[in-house]
């Protein structure tokens, strides 16, 4: 088998909610049918769905995924832009970072909004210009 429990995919088919190109977590191994049960999570503990996959229906995740991040959960940000309850120079933490988009969603301080950003439009608190 190709891959073990806990290793990060890429879907190369759609399949459910799961579509082509959705990194997913193996979760588990099927070695009689060569095949892995692998999910979709939208956060660490949030899994959004989960399918049946064969070695040939993945590929596996770059190196470059579990690298460092330029916007990582827990930093402290300044927005570059205006959202809807948010305007452009608003403090935020982010919750979470989303390699495969680029993006990450911030809790806006003195909010209770959490909203998505690219992360160029976010500024670690902080950073230079």
């Amino acid at each position: 088998m190709k891959y073990k429990v806990g290793d990060y995919v890429y879907s190369l088919i759609e399949r459910g909610r799961i579509s082509e190109g959705d990194l997913l977590k193996v979760d588990a191994i099927h070695s009689k049918e060569r095949s892995y049960a692998c999910s979709l999570y939208l956060t660490e503990d949030a899994k959004e769905d989960e399918a049946i996959f064969f070695e040939e229906e993945l590929s596996p995740a770059e190196e470059k995924e579990t690298g460092p991040l330029p916007i990582e959960s827990g930093d402290e940000v300044i927005t570059l832009s205006d959202m809807p309850g948010a305007p452009k120079g608003s403090e935020g933490t982010v919750l979470e970072s989303y390699p495969k988009s680029k993006g990450a969603a911030v809790q806006i301080h003195d909010t209770p909004y959490v909203l998505p950003y690219p992360w160029g439009e976010l500024k670690k608190k902080g950073a230079e210009d």
